[in-house]
């Protein structure tokens, strides 16, 4: 894993042009994501095989100051998580994770911990500006959750989102965490987002895993834009945390025939939600 600072006008600024070394340790370290805290140091995690033989990944993290210097693990990192399996009869995959920061130049990251590439379930994890761990959530519910977004709120807390399949049927579930790790809304398990006995009996596809514009939280006020299978029909939520009973009149149909619905992109301008994405043959 290598790193580069650039500014606006597209200048190298760190070790006199040349790339940094986040990570050098042989063996495969793939999928970095990269964040950056109030005192401008950066927080680079990634998944990492060098504890395995192949096909299997720890989570690591290194934390780089504003000039690109590791600060405390050299080029070799920290590991954040690893979930044993005491039984060995399963390999630990890890698949996309994203980074926000929180409190006191902490990070929180939510990422899909997989077994044998078939079932999986949503991990949510803070680790402090040390890179030590002060808490993790397992949001397994019994079904197959995969492809994890997570959003800051405005309390360094987090919101995370995934897709939830059961029956080959797609469903999409999230939860607000405070920086304590507490439930702020939701339940322990995820709660259903897409409302799907008001709309369209098809599974729900989600923007991609690695946008960081999936969706977003607004004071008390969740975004999220969805596209159902086959019909590629384009939904808006504007979610109330503070009131669930209003949630399903606020998710609308804003546009059908959408092309590659995991390509979307929300944000908000105060309480009005701004979507791109790109219509069939437009």
């Amino acid at each position: 894993i290598h790193a580069q600072m650039i500014d606006l006008n597209g200048n190298k600024l760190w070790n006199n042009g040349n790339e940094v070394e986040v990570c050098n340790v042989d063996y495969d370290q793939r999928k970095p994501s990269i964040s950056c805290n109030k005192n401008n140091n950066i927080i680079i995690s990634w998944l990492d095989a060098r504890n395995y033989s192949e096909y299997s990944f720890d989570l690591f993290a290194n934390l780089l100051d504003s000039k690109g210097v590791a600060l405390s693990y050299g080029a070799k990192g920290k590991l954040i998580f690893r979930k044993v399996n005491p039984r060995n009869t399963r390999k630990d995959v890890f698949y996309p994770h994203n980074l926000i920061p929180s409190d006191n130049n902490s990070f929180i990251t939510a990422f899909e911990h997989s077994f044998d590439n078939q079932f999986s379930n949503v991990n949510v994890l803070k680790v402090n500006v040390n890179l030590d761990r002060e808490w993790i959530l397992d949001l397994q519910s019994g079904s197959h959750q995969t492809k994890p977004l997570i959003t800051k709120d405005n309390k360094n807390g987090a919101g995370v989102i995934w897709s939830e399949i059961n029956n080959e049927m797609g469903e999409i579930f999230g939860i607000v965490v405070t920086k304590d790790g507490n439930i702020d809304w939701g339940s322990k398990t995820g709660s259903m987002i897409s409302c799907s006995e008001v709309k369209d009996p098809y599974s729900k596809i989600l923007p991609a895993e690695r946008l960081l514009n999936g969706f977003y939280i607004s004071g008390d006020r969740l975004f999220l834009n969805w596209v159902t299978t086959n019909t590629n029909k384009l939904f808006v939520t504007n979610l109330n945390l503070a009131d669930e009973s209003a949630q399903c009149s606020n998710t609308l149909e804003i546009q059908d025939e959408i092309s590659e619905g995991e390509y979307t992109s929300l944000t908000s301008h105060g309480n009005i939600a701004v979507i791109v994405y790109k219509q069939t043959g437009s």
